[in-house]
């Protein structure tokens, strides 16, 4: 989850906006669930470094979520798992990649499916909430 963009149009450029699990006032936040995740990536480019990433000047803009056709990661997926005995192409085909861009951080990861939506409340209490949701899931294997 993170905190849903709010322009404010005094804004001067000499603070910031902080959320705390402590904060009592609700606030807007983007919940986005991954479902059948096969592989993270999460850490930089961050904003003023994203020129320096692979997909750069393909499409991959700042603050945006994206999705990565014919990806190339998804190929090296499958290379990798193609020594396994059992091996089959399908599974990853099914998979898709997304790149999530965000100011100090890129989250990349290769999923069958993807939702967000905007949420309003306290970070404690969306929290709890989505950790109360993941415990009562059965599990189940993807891949």
């Amino acid at each position: 989850m993170c905190l849903a963009s709010q322009p404010d149009p005094n804004w001067d450029g000499t603070y910031v906006t902080m959320v705390s699990p402590a904060d009592a006032d609700p606030a807007p936040f983007v919940v986005i669930e991954m479902w059948g995740c096969q592989e993270l990536r999460f850490g930089g480019p961050n904003d003023e470094a994203i020129n320096g990433h692979p997909l750069y000047g393909r499409g991959l803009d700042g603050y945006r979520a994206h999705e990565v056709l014919n990806s190339a990661w998804i190929e090296d997926a499958i290379k990798v798992n193609s020594v396994h005995p059992n091996h089959s192409d399908a599974p990853f085909r099914e998979l898709h990649h997304y790149a999530l861009l965000f100011h100090d951080e890129m989250l990349e990861a290769l999923a069958r499916g993807i939702t967000a939506r905007l949420v309003t409340g306290t970070l404690r209490g969306i929290l709890e909430e989505l950790a109360g949701r993941l415990i009562e899931q059965p599990y189940r294997a993807e891949i």
